[in-house]
């Protein structure tokens, strides 16, 4: 996969954010932020100990975790994201999921929702997932459309996953719920992976 600079991804990531404010763009971020909190509560019995989510943008997945009695912390690129997530309440950081500020093994779970596909350097992100975390819930869309240009790392089938952790994915699953469509008329796929690191 292409690999771009934090700085390149931090300026298309912002620019995806600030054209976000046309009433079908708003309606379709708040269907996004539903379909988090659908997330979580869909995958609430793969959760173990402390939680981080990465890509919490305002920490919508992140106050839903913390409902079910876990510690969490979000982290997100962009800091207008981390600054309302805080005012959510949510302990939420600056960074990127290719260096995490995070001890080996700091924490238990990484929740990855619709992150990996943004992630400027894909191999440094597993990388540090490996390093990190214990458990990952992973959520990615699968032949996604190619004129998403935040979409970094398009994750072009459920093989590259699979292969990032071999013998490590203990649970797997596809759910239809994206309703796009891409250049050759298929379907987006939404996968799902559980990925044991212990």
């Amino acid at each position: 996969m292409k690999k771009i600079t934090i700085q390149e991804a931090i300026k298309i990531q912002k620019d995806a954010k600030s054209k976000e404010r046309t009433p079908q763009e708003r309606y379709l971020k708040q269907i996004q932020f539903t379909r988090s909190i659908d997330t979580v509560k869909r995958l609430k019995k793969y959760f173990i100990g402390k939680v981080v989510e990465i890509g919490c943008e305002l920490g919508h997945a992140s106050l839903e975790i913390e409902k079910l009695g876990f510690e969490v912390v979000g982290v997100d690129l962009i800091d207008s994201c981390v600054k309302q997530a805080k005012e959510k309440g949510v302990n939420a950081i600056l960074g990127s999921m290719e260096n995490l500020p995070f001890k080996d093994k700091e924490f238990d779970t990484g929740l990855y929702s619709h992150v990996l596909e943004h992630s400027f350097d894909f191999e440094k992100a597993i990388t540090e997932a490996k390093r990190i975390f214990k458990r990952l819930i992973i959520v990615v869309p699968i032949n996604d459309p190619y004129n998403i240009p935040c979409h970094t790392s398009r994750i072009e089938n459920e093989d590259i996953i699979r292969k990032s952790f071999p013998g490590k994915v203990v649970f797997e699953d596809v759910w239809y719920r994206l309703n796009w469509k891409n250049e050759k008329g298929e379907d987006t796929k939404e996968f799902i992976y559980i990925v044991d690191l212990k």
